[in-house]
């Protein structure tokens, strides 16, 4: 069966909105430290300046503390309920 026309759209403009963002970060990311490079030429500015701006995206991807149990909370709420109890990666969950 074939979606409605709308969910494509949508699809493809947060699909080329979240590869203009990623390339952005790119050149920002590969820019910022040759401009300040314009202002200082101390190389330990430009490495502070280039991790610092590196800090917020590093701790947004870094795993979930994890319990005393041992299992994190996204694990715990990514299962539906009825897969709870099933361990098998055979089990259609």
């Amino acid at each position: 069966m074939c979606d409605p026309p709308f969910i494509h759209r949508t699809f493809w403009r947060l699909w080329t909105a979240a590869g203009l963002s990623s390339l952005a970060d790119g050149v920002l990311k590969v820019a910022l430290p040759l401009v300040a490079v314009g202002y200082t030429r101390e190389p330990a500015l430009v490495a502070g300046l280039a991790f610092a701006f590196s800090v917020p995206w590093l701790l947004s991807r870094c795993p979930p503390a994890r319990s005393s149990t041992g299992s994190t909370a996204a694990a715990r709420c990514s299962a539906p309920p009825s897969c709870a109890g099933r361990s098998s990666p055979s089990s259609r969950c």
